[in-house]
């Protein structure tokens, strides 16, 4: 995932489990609000939006 560095596989794999999560039947409001709070970290936001452009609709996947 080109935009991000070094040690960040962690961080990507967190994005990744927070997109699963947030694509859930019933997300409670205490969750959104941990993900708000995680999302606030520059590294967690730029994680999170690598894997959301990764599966938005019509995109290919391998890049």
């Amino acid at each position: 995932m080109g935009t991000l560095r070094g040690g960040d596989r962690r961080t990507l794999e967190e994005a990744a489990a927070w997109f699963t999560r947030l694509k859930g039947d019933s997300v409670s409001e205490a969750t959104i609000d941990d993900f708000m709070a995680w999302r606030r970290t520059p590294a967690n936001d730029a994680a999170y939006t690598e894997v959301e452009a990764r599966w938005r609709p019509g995109r290919p996947r391998h890049q």
